[in-house]
């Protein structure tokens, strides 16, 4: 992965949100640049409306929470979307500078939407870091894919996840 504009405030606190719908080693990339460049990092395990998830949003959270543990980062902080807050409020709330987003985001069409939502609206001051990181390919839906027809994921999850993300989606397959 490459650092991009490392000389940031390194008080700044960030927030890394997805749905982890698996969580991949792209998503532990960012993760672990974005700890070493910002004072605090929230990742932010949510539900996005516009999809539908075959795992539930506790059973994601525990899987990223597990994932990350093995980074040994105290300074990232595993927190999932509760009914009533949306991203953009989360932000506000815990004084949030900077969004974490891969720079696959703005090739998708959801890059609008990602700007569109209550971030801006519910904190102006918000800044949008994009970063690249090796395999700009790797992608949740991919993952689940290659679990649907029986495939290895091994190079594409954390190791100590990877059972537990075949079970899972496994299961909610049936």
């Amino acid at each position: 992965m490459k650092k991009e504009n490392t000389d940031i405030q390194n008080q700044e606190i960030a927030i890394f949100p997805a749905s982890f719908n698996p969580i991949h080693n792209g998503h532990i990339e960012l993760i672990e640049i974005s700890a070493e460049i910002y004072k605090t990092l929230y990742v932010f395990v949510a539900n996005n409306e516009s999809k539908n998830y075959s795992v539930d949003l506790e059973e994601r959270y525990k899987i990223v929470k597990k994932a990350i543990s093995s980074l040994n980062k105290d300074n990232i902080i595993v927190v999932k979307q509760s009914n009533l807050q949306t991203t953009g409020l989360f932000t506000k709330l815990n004084k949030i500078n900077v969004v974490i987003r891969g720079s696959r985001e703005v090739k998708l069409s959801s890059y609008e939407s990602i700007l569109a939502d209550k971030y801006l609206e519910d904190n102006s001051q918000l800044k949008f870091h994009f970063f690249s990181f090796e395999d700009e390919k790797t992608s949740s839906t991919k993952i689940r894919e290659l679990i649907s027809n029986n495939q290895s994921i091994s190079e594409f999850v954390p190791k100590i996840v990877e059972k537990d993300i075949i079970k899972l989606w496994k299961n909610a397959e049936k």
